[in-house]
């Protein structure tokens, strides 16, 4: 099923052949303490091939820096990697997936503000690159609307996992999830009531060849404000995990964020607090940022991180390309 779909999503170019830039970000990064630039671009394209009324073929491609520890922009450094690639049927009651997909746990990893709220502490809970079969269910209670959403699922080991153009990839920190059948799932929920939107979601990530299960929930609210020609929308998000990628212990994430914005400009603001055991992490950005044409946005921004003690600062710039 996966070789088919990649075969035919990319030699088909009749339609309906459908292509979606998702995400086309340069980003510059200054470390003012150690006098270090580094730039960097990411690249998402979504192709998408049509089949009937309701089924079609789905890709994600991901290119960016493999590894950003190299940084200076260097081409040598980038991969492009297929992150997600299956056969979806969907209609206005429900949508079923059925190759490889993300299945998704927590919210902030895709939806924090700024040049840097989505990076770094969020992304070490986000669930990606898997194999398997998810569903997602449309329901309104009184009034209210609701989407019921679950996932069964192993780690990708196969060709997908490390093929990578220009820069090899390293192996995936996916060891919880390396299992012979499906025996990993996430169940969860998400809707809108009171004009707030909320998400909740439970995980099971089996062992593999770790010593332990994977197992946690997590939950977020937000609630969009307006007030004359401004918008206002806070968020925050809880994430706990028992024995996070098989390593035994507890970790926890608390996320808080808002954005602020008007026709002309925007601020946002993210911080992330990580707690496991008696260890203490933290990310805190701060950007603002103006549309420069109909399709080219610019931020700047700071962050700062506490990881073990140790305190860094970076001052950042962001183009982002909407197609």
């Amino acid at each position: 099923i996966l070789f088919l779909s990649y075969f035919l999503t990319v030699v088909s170019f009749a339609n309906p052949f459908n292509l979606n830039l998702s995400l086309f970000e340069i980003r510059n990064d200054v470390n003012p303490n150690e006098s270090v630039q580094s730039i960097y671009t990411f690249i998402e394209p979504e192709i998408s091939l049509d089949l009937s009324k309701n089924l079609s073929l789905d890709t994600l491609i991901v290119i960016e820096p493999i590894d950003q520890r190299a940084g200076r922009g260097s081409f040598s450094s980038y991969g492009a990697y297929i992150e997600e690639l299956n056969i979806s049927y969907q209609n206005e009651s429900f949508n079923i997936r059925l190759g490889k997909f993300s299945p998704g746990f927590g919210t902030m990893w895709e939806s924090a503000p700024g040049i840097w709220g989505r990076k770094g502490l969020p992304e070490e809970y986000e669930v990606t690159e898997k194999l398997g079969v998810s569903g997602e269910f449309n329901r309104t209670i009184a009034s209210n609307p609701i989407t019921i959403h679950a996932s069964l699922f192993k780690a990708d080991q196969g060709v997908f996992s490390q093929a990578s153009l220009f820069s090899d990839r390293p192996d995936l920190d996916v060891d919880v999830t390396q299992t012979s059948g499906l025996q990993s799932w996430i169940l969860g929920v998400k809707g809108l009531f009171n004009n707030w939107n909320y998400t909740m979601a439970y995980r099971s990530l089996a062992k593999g060849p770790k010593a332990n299960n994977d197992s946690g929930m997590a939950i977020s609210l937000s609630h969009p404000l307006r007030y004359a020609n401004l918008s206002f929308e806070p968020a925050v998000e809880y994430v706990s995990i028992s024995n996070q990628n098989g390593d035994q212990g507890k970790s926890g994430y608390v996320t808080f964020a808002s954005t602020i914005s008007s026709d002309k400009w925007r601020a946002s603001f993210s911080q992330t607090n990580k707690h496991i055991d008696d260890q203490f992490s933290q990310q805190l950005q701060l950007s603002i940022g103006t549309p420069l044409s109909t399709f080219i946005d610019m931020d700047m921004g700071w962050l700062h991180t506490i990881e073990s003690g140790k305190h860094e600062s970076l001052l950042g710039t962001c183009l982002t390309v909407s197609l």
